[in-house]
């Protein structure tokens, strides 16, 4: 049995009664980003925290979650020459699917995995809640919408490119063209903004540009596809977020390619 992966939400899971979760494990692998986790951890600052915190885990057990690695871990592997996997969930769990078409854990459980069956049993540490109160506190001081915009926005502006739409197929189409234009300046500039992003210390940042200027500088898409991915969803987000639709024209610099 072939089942697609979903990927839910807090207030999601949060939902489910017991026949839906049945139902979802039934049709669809889910995939556990770190991200969730932190999200229900944060919970444990509400009144009777302790309680939901444990509820929501159990409620994710029973989906038989796939552990997911971080993006920005797999962007900075991606950048160094790994292959990440595409089309399925990046997983270093040790996993195989029955006849059925359930998901069977090895011997060995994640790690995540067991720390998920402390917390739904409510063997919750201190470390545990130190996370969720970190999480808040980041949470209220890190959503910067036009700081982030503006970052992503400038990279069009120092190439000359500038962009209305308005559709997101529009839109989509038009990043895919900028994104994979093969001027050296360009694609450099998107190099640059990635590694900005995934703040990774000096040698890492060496060692990207030694392999880019190695490879000669290739497109970005032929160099790290996943990290290519991840901008992409980048641009589309802070243009969509943007909502600059009072045209469908798009100008590019006179040496583009796209005249």
């Amino acid at each position: 049995m072939r089942k697609r992966v979903i990927l839910l939400d807090k207030s999601t899971l949060q939902s489910l009664s017991s026949d839906e979760l049945m139902t979802l494990e039934r049709h669809f692998f889910v995939n556990l980003p770190p991200v969730l986790i932190a999200e229900i951890l944060a919970d444990l600052r509400k009144k009777n925290g302790n309680g939901i915190v444990a509820g929501l885990f159990s409620k994710l057990r029973a989906l038989n979650p796939i552990p997911c690695h971080d993006w920005r871990t797999l962007c900075r592997g991606d950048m160094l020459g790994d292959k990440i996997p595409m089309g399925q969930v990046p997983t270093n769990a040790r996993l195989s699917v029955s006849t059925d078409g359930h998901l069977e854990y090895g011997e060995e459980l994640h790690p995540t995995l067991k720390a998920i069956d402390d917390w739904r049993s409510g063997l919750i540490s201190t470390q545990d809640m130190q996370l969720a109160l970190d999480w808040k506190k980041q949470a209220k001081s890190s959503v910067d919408l036009q700081s982030f915009r503006k970052k992503f926005l400038e990279t069009f502006a120092s190439t000359g490119f500038s962009l209305t739409f308005d559709s997101v197929q529009r839109l989509r189409m038009i990043l895919d063209q900028f994104l994979s234009h093969g001027d050296k300046a360009n694609q450099t500039s998107l190099l640059e903004l990635m590694l900005t992003e995934l703040e990774g210390d000096a040698d890492f940042r060496q060692r990207v540009l030694d392999r880019w200027d190695s490879a000669r500088n290739p497109s970005l898409v032929d160099f790290a596809p996943y990290t290519y991915i991840c901008l992409r969803t980048f641009f589309i987000f802070w243009f969509a977020l943007r909502g600059h639709r009072r045209s469908s024209e798009a100008k590019f610099p006179t040496s583009s390619i796209y005249r």
